[in-house]
């Protein structure tokens, strides 16, 4: 048996890293749907924290053999099949608080330009201590 080591691992390691686009959208299209952290995890079998992570907006890149098997589990979801029960509930309330669209929402999930289609999405709040309305600081 051969093992390749080389000179460049930052090089090699690049190899196996994808960019977190798609499966950010589709761990939070999942979520929006109503499965939980754990279901989505244990739904592609990655670990719990990459999906956390990955729902949290905190990961630019993952390992490709994770952003493949969420991509399968995402594929798998029967939108029409709603998961039920107070887990449930909450999850698809937080994606929504947070403006989290549903995996149907995209035509290019892991385009990075592309803008979820037939959502509207509710405005983000605007916090407004110590600022008018449109952002300016209000004078002391």
């Amino acid at each position: 048996m051969t093992v390749l080591v080389s000179d460049r691992p930052h090089e090699t390691a690049a190899v196996f890293m994808a960019p977190a686009v798609a499966a950010t959208r589709i761990v939070q299209g999942m979520a929006r749907h109503g499965f939980t952290s754990d279901e989505i995890a244990d739904m592609a079998g990655v670990p719990v924290w990459v999906v956390q992570k990955l729902l949290a907006g905190h990961k630019r890149q993952v390992l490709a053999v994770y952003a493949h098997a969420i991509r399968v589990a995402g594929d798998r979801v029967r939108l029409d099949v709603v998961p039920s029960g107070p887990s449930a509930d909450r999850s698809r309330a937080a994606a929504c608080r947070k403006g989290w669209v549903p995996l149907a929402a995209w035509d290019d999930i892991a385009d990075p330009d592309a803008r979820p289609v037939g959502v509207r999405r509710p405005p983000r709040p605007v916090k407004t201590t110590g600022s008018t309305p449109h952002g300016e600081k209000e004078a002391a």
